[in-house]
C-alpha cells in the first residue's frame, strides 16, 4: 500500500538491504558520476557493490569541451522526450516529500537515460580512447579514488571544539574594533574597497568594474603602498583570514564528519580545465599552510605520520619529455633547475 510504503524508511529494513545487495553485487552497474554513487553505496549496503561504467567519465574522455551532466547527455544521445517532466516541479523538494510514483519515474528515466548514453558511448569511443578509458579510469584510477574517499581524512575533534570559541572570539573582536576604528563593515567588500580607496590605496579592478578586496587585490596594493601604511593591509588580511578559518573550516568541520570521525571529500577524476584532480566537503588539496589549520588533521594509525609533497615543475618535465627538448632535459637532469 501507497501510505504504507511512505512510512517505512528502507533504511529501518535491514532485510530489504540485505536482499538488494545480493541482487546487486553480481551485476554490471553502469553508473554516472561513478565515485559519488560509491560513497552511497557503501554507506547503504552491507555488501560491496561493483561499479564497471562511468557515463560521466566517458562523456568526458570522448569530448570534455561539451556539458556532461545527465540531462544534457540525455538530451544531445538519445531519443527520451521530457526527461524527468513530472519531477521538475518537486527539484527543490527534499526526497522524502516527494510522492513516491514521482520518486519512482524518474529514478527509472535517470536509469534508462544511463543505459541508452552508456551505449552510445561504446559506440562513439575509439580503440585508443576506449583503452586509457577502460585500463587506465576505470580499472585503475577509479579503485583508487573510491578508496580515498571511503578512508577519508581523520580529524582531532577536541583539538577543533577547543579552537572554534577562541577563533570565534578573536573574529568578533576583530570586527568590533575594525567597525570602530573606520566606521565600516569589515565584511562589506564595498564598504572596505571605498575605505581603501579614501585612504589612497591603489586597487585592481573587477570585470563589472568595481574594486576587489580579495586577496591578490591586496597583493596587488602592497606593491603601490609605503612602508609605513602596510599595517593597515595586513589588519584586513588578518580579518579576512579570521573569518575564511572560522567559515570553511571550524564551523563546516562537524557537518562533513562522518560516523567514523572522518572526513569524506568528494574526490572528483574530472571537472578541473587542467585535467587534474580535484574536491570538495573539504578540498583537501588546498589546505591552509596555517599550523592552526593543519593540526585538525591527524594520523589513524598510533604514531603515524602524514606526509605533504608536491612535484617540483611536474608539468615542465613532462613537457620537456613529450618535446624532446635536451636542453631542458639535461637541466633537470642535472639538477640545474630543481
Amino acid at each position: 500500500k501507497k501510505e504504507e510504503i511512505k512510512e517505512e524508511k528502507i533504511e529501518e529494513k535491514p532485510e530489504i538491504k540485505e536482499l538488494l545487495s545480493l541482487y546487486l553485487k553480481d551485476k554490471k552497474l553502469i553508473a554516472h558520476n561513478a565515485t559519488f554513487e560509491n560513497m552511497v553505496f557503501n554507506q547503504f549496503f552491507p555488501h560491496k557493490i561493483p561499479i564497471t561504467d562511468d557515463t560521466l567519465l566517458m562523456s568526458y574522455v570522448y569530448n570534455e569541451g561539451m556539458p556532461h551532466d545527465l540531462h544534457s547527455l540525455i538530451a544531445t544521445y538519445t531519443s527520451i522526450q521530457k526527461h524527468k517532466n513530472d519531477y521538475r516541479q518537486y527539484e527543490r523538494v527534499e526526497n522524502d516529500q516527494v510522492p513516491i510514483e514521482v520518486l519512482a519515474s524518474a529514478n527509472l528515466a535517470d536509469a534508462d537515460g544511463t543505459i541508452r548514453v552508456y551505449n552510445t558511448f561504446c559506440e562513439k569511443l575509439d580503440g585508443s580512447d576506449w583503452l586509457f578509458y577502460k585500463e587506465y579510469i576505470m580499472d585503475q584510477f577509479f579503485p583508487l579514488i573510491c578508496h580515498m574517499n571511503t578512508q577519508g581524512m581523520q580529524i582531532d575533534t577536541e583539538y577543533v571544539r577547543k579552537l572554534l570559541p577562541n577563533y570565534l572570539q578573536k573574529e568578533q573582536d576583530f570586527r568590533r574594533n575594525f567597525t570602530e576604528l573606520f566606521d565600516c563593515n569589515p565584511n562589506s567588500s564595498s564598504q572596505v574597497s571605498e575605505l581603501l580607496l579614501d585612504l589612497g590605496y591603489i586597487l585592481p579592478h573587477t570585470e563589472t568594474g568595481d574594486h576587489s578586496v580579495n586577496k591578490e587585490a591586496i597583493a596587488h596594493a602592497r606593491k603601490y603602498t609605503e612602508k609605513e601604511r602596510l599595517p593597515i593591509l595586513a589588519y584586513i588580511e588578518n580579518g579576512k583570514y579570521l573569518r575564511y578559518i572560522n567559515s570553511y573550516y571550524l564551523l563546516k568541520m562537524f557537518d562533513w564528519l562522518g560516523e567514523d570521525s572522518n572526513v569524506h571529500p568528494d574526490w572528483k577524476v574530472y571537472g578541473t580545465i587542467s585535467g587534474r584532480l580535484s574536491s570538495s566537503g573539504p578540498n583537501l588539496q588546498n589546505i591552509s599552510k596555517n599550523n592552526v589549520v593543519k593540526k585538525m588533521f591527524t594520523s589513524r594509525y598510533e604514531n603515524g605520520w602524514l606526509l605533504s609533497f608536491d612535484y617540483s615543475a611536474h608539468e615542465f618535465r613532462v613537457f620537456a619529455l613529450l618535446m624532446r627538448d635536451w636542453g631542458l632535459i639535461n637541466a633537470f637532469k642535472s639538477g640545474l633547475d630543481p
